[in-house]
């Protein structure tokens, strides 16, 4: 909520005063900008959790932008320019990002809505909507779930390397969710900035 809160004081700020920062921001009509990359390397470790799925999508987002942005780009220059090249086509990872991202059956989509359940939902119950939801397509080629595996692992074909998952622990992890009593002392705190900020959304 802290870093939420910044974000949208530094959207504000960037507007300028007498714009609405929506209109702002949806007709690129800002008076200034700021752009930050936070480059952290891929993450294949022994035991790979939430934490390094949200890094190696991360990633996936940011190979995809520059295969986009820059070399296409690159490529369209060469063509205008008259430059010969042997031209080849760069593999497309959009369909891990959309397996993974945000949007109906979308790996994270699930885990949020499991997430937000009045009844408890469970992690292995998570990777079996995912299992099941998936295209065959998708089967063996960049998600990966056989009886060899245990119950709470998978595998994702990344463009960087296959990481093998456990999903224990993931619905827990993506609720971060402050105990009750650290909430209500920060809601109450003395500092005005932190009380505003926690206590949105409460009724």
């Amino acid at each position: 909520r802290i870093f939420e809160s910044i974000v949208e004081s530094i959207n504000k700020t960037l507007a300028g005063p007498d714009r609405d920062l929506e209109a702002s921001i949806d007709s690129q009509l800002a008076s200034s900008s700021i752009g930050l990359l936070d480059i952290f390397g891929f993450e294949i470790l022994t035991s790979n959790s939430l934490e390094q799925l949200a890094i190696n999508y991360t990633n996936e987002r940011l190979h995809n932008h520059f295969v986009n942005a820059v070399l296409f780009n690159e490529l369209n220059l060469y063509k205008s320019e008259g430059i010969e090249f042997q031209q080849e086509q760069p593999r497309s990872n959009l369909d891990i990002i959309q397996m993974i991202g945000k949007g109906t059956g979308a790996m994270l989509s699930i885990l949020d809505d499991d997430s937000r359940q009045s009844r408890p939902a469970t992690d292995s119950g998570w990777l079996n909507k995912i299992e099941k939801g998936r295209p065959k397509s998708d089967l063996n080629t960049i998600f990966y779930k056989d009886v060899k595996m245990g119950k709470s692992l998978f595998k994702i074909r990344h463009f960087a390397g296959e990481v093998m998952y456990d999903c224990t622990g993931f619905i827990e992890k993506n609720k971060d969710k402050l105990y009750e009593h650290m909430d209500d002392l920060l809601v109450a705190s003395s500092d005005d900035a932190l009380a505003t900020i926690f206590s949105k959304g409460r009724p």
